[in-house]
């Protein structure tokens, strides 16, 4: 996909560059990797509309297709259409589409997705970096997974109702990143989460450095490097701690939460780096000194004995036992749980809900006050 990437940010007047794609075709070495993987060197086909309310549009269409190479995996999908306009600066891509059936299976694993649908409105900035928002959800999911050499029945995840959506907003010299998702109903195994939600945004991030890094990234996935791919992450990698340190970037993680068996679970906290040394950039031990870090994790009683219900109930089934009380067992595995946590003070306990609080600073992880001690990282 970095192929269309590079013809749609090929100049600053989006429109252009879509007429560009107009009849595109790959590059004869993903051609080949298209038409193994999926049975078409071109899966995408895209057209002029005209004007829509005044706005430039494209079609973008993927037809529905079945590919089954032969060797036991096949990959199936539906028409999927998406409906492209760009305003009269050029500059500003919204987008709306939807897909109604994904699928994909191989000897150890099956995808199926549902009902899923996108929406944009992106402008295109400087260095090619993206401003605006996204949102897309898929209305079912479902994976099994079989682990290799294994026979019987696969592990199935199913979730239902994932939305999704993302904003980056620009400021003079730096962005920020905020991104929303919750997932309705997870199901494994057979236990169910509900309402997971996971909240976060990235503050500061240094727009000079975001410019320089997507080059390098754009560069290496469209031309044959002899480079070491590991270093060259690595070298990105540093190259953003050091402009993070410098701007000041802050991860906030707003909300990660749950519900199980009627209760929820909850983290919030932020981590950022606080007076990092350029010689510090060439020692992870030495970094991770820099770190300041504070996350706050709030779990109810009440959602452990409920996990202890359910582990001692699935425990007598397998044995085929019904000598003990599955209640009594789940509450005594909860009260040596919860004893454990408070006796070595990993945990507070507050109306019925276990709190910590989890800092990293100065190379030293504590919970609570409490330091925990760490492996050592390896040397470089």
């Amino acid at each position: 996909m970095f192929e269309v990437q590079d013809v749609l940010e090929s100049s600053p007047h989006i429109g252009r560059n879509l007429d560009r794609l107009v009849g595109f075709q790959f590059t004869p070495a993903t051609a080949r990797l298209l038409e193994a993987a999926i049975g078409s060197a071109q899966p995408m086909q895209l057209e002029r509309l005209g004007k829509r309310d005044g706005q430039d549009a494209w079609r973008l269409m993927m037809p529905a297709r079945q590919h089954a190479p032969g060797d036991g995996s096949s990959v199936g999908w539906s028409e999927s259409p998406t409906e492209l306009r760009v305003d009269k600066s050029g500059r500003r891509l919204i987008s709306t589409g939807t897909w109604e059936r994904f699928d994909m299976q191989d000897e150890g694993m099956r995808i199926a997705l549902r009902d899923m649908r996108t929406s944009t409105d992106q402008r295109m900035g400087q260095g090619k970096l993206w401003f605006g928002t996204l949102q897309f959800g898929v209305k079912h999911m479902e994976f099994d997974l079989q682990a290799p050499g294994q026979q019987g029945q696969p592990l199935t995840l199913m979730m239902d109702g994932l939305d999704f959506s993302g904003r980056t907003i620009e400021h003079a010299t730096t962005f920020d990143i905020v991104h929303r998702t919750r997932i309705a109903s997870i199901g494994v195994a057979g236990e169910q989460l509900s309402n997971l939600i996971m909240n976060y945004r990235l503050n500061q991030v240094d727009k000079k450095t975001a410019i320089e890094i997507a080059a390098r990234s754009r560069k290496t996935a469209l031309q044959e490097s002899g480079n070491d791919e590991k270093a060259e992450l690595l070298a990105m990698l540093r190259d953003l701690a050091r402009a993070s340190n410098k701007a000041g970037t802050a991860l906030t993680i707003e909300r990660i939460s749950a519900d199980y068996g009627g209760h929820t679970f909850t983290l919030q906290g932020r981590l950022a780096l606080k007076g990092a040394k350029e010689s510090d950039f060439d020692d992870l031990a030495q970094l991770f000194k820099r770190l300041d870090a504070t996350y706050d994790i709030a779990v109810p009683v009440a959602l452990i004995k409920a996990g202890a219900l359910s582990a001692s109930k699935r425990r007598m089934a397998a044995a085929g036992s019904t000598a003990q009380d599955p209640v009594l067992m789940a509450q005594t595995m909860t009260d040596a749980v919860v004893g454990k946590l408070l006796g070595e003070g990993f945990a507070k306990l507050d109306k019925g809900v276990l709190r910590a609080t989890i800092t990293a600073r100065g190379g030293k992880v504590r919970v609570n006050g409490k330091e925990v001690s760490l492996p050592t990282p390896p040397q470089q």
